[in-house]
């Protein structure tokens, strides 16, 4: 059986349309019709009805129901250029927060590997992982390539380092002799969090689970904390009277957690949406 592009190139070909005159009628770019046809992407429901009254052919015929449902999860979550303008403001905003960490982090390397002895390598580490996972969300988001896969993948990635950063800090301060006996605990009720997010963020995006409501909810939990942290750090770092790393970075950090959350918010939002409309 024919694919979709298929047997939309061999329909444009019947009617004598170049690529171009079909993406004017349409008013979309050639290089979206070209996607069709490539099978890469699939158009939304109304413009494959206008498809099919173009080239004088029914939606059954152009589309199965495989295609239909197929469609939100090969195209980019976001498509109009004002939402997609907003999700690369917010996915700059995060990296730069990450950035300002590495610098800060590079600045302060010989008084983080004195005074950890080897300890917080991972810790430092850490902020380059981010940066480097922001900066793919980026480049992905400005080529226009933020499929809900891609979507899975960089809020796996992410809060993968999170959870894993979490474990590792809470088996290092369980045999630390110093350390208080619920800092460890919190950290591990922090860790879990994150990999049950991760688990989320997978399977919303990745499968298409048929409900955010999980996702939303404790992506509030998550936010609520972040905000907290963030107030937190923030007023220490005021109070302080000279420049301290450790209320920076963390203020820093709380802050790039909740807009991250808020991406991850806004997104399931449109993605949610759009899955509802392929299935009517």
């Amino acid at each position: 059986m024919a694919e979709f592009g298929e047997k939309l190139k061999n329909a444009r070909t019947e009617k004598g349309f170049t690529q171009q005159t079909l993406a004017d009628q349409l008013f979309v770019t050639r290089q979206a019709v070209s996607r069709w046809e490539g099978g890469s992407r699939y158009p939304d429901l109304m413009t494959a009805k206008k498809l099919s009254h173009i080239l004088d052919t029914s939606l059954d015929e152009l589309l199965r129901d495989d295609d239909l449902t197929s469609y939100p999860q090969k195209n980019p979550i976001l498509e109009s250029p004002v939402s997609k303008v907003l999700q690369t403001v917010l996915i700059s905003a995060v990296l730069m927060c990450h950035l300002i960490i590495c610098i800060w982090h590079i600045k302060s390397l010989n008084a983080i590997i004195v005074s950890a002895n080897g300890k917080q390598i991972f810790s430092f580490i850490t902020p380059f992982l981010y940066t480097c996972v922001l900066l793919y969300a980026a480049i992905m988001s400005i080529q226009d390539k933020w499929s809900p896969r891609i979507a899975a993948i960089i809020a796996a990635s992410y809060y993968g380092i999170h959870a894993f950063t979490r474990l590792v800090d809470f088996f290092r301060l369980t045999f630390d002799y110093r350390a208080i006996y619920i800092g460890p605990a919190l950290l591990m009720l922090k860790g879990l969090a994150y990999i049950v997010i991760l688990f989320l963020c997978w399977s919303y995006f990745q499968k298409g689970s048929s409900t955010p409501r999980n996702l939303y909810v404790i992506s509030v939990l998550c936010a609520a904390s972040r905000i907290y942290n963030f107030i937190e750090q923030f007023t220490s770092a005021l109070n302080h009277p000279q420049f301290d790393y450790f209320y920076a970075t963390g203020t820093v950090r709380a802050l790039a957690d909740i807009l991250f959350l808020g991406l991850l918010c806004y997104m399931v939002y449109f993605l949610h949406n759009k899955r509802k409309r392929s299935a009517i």
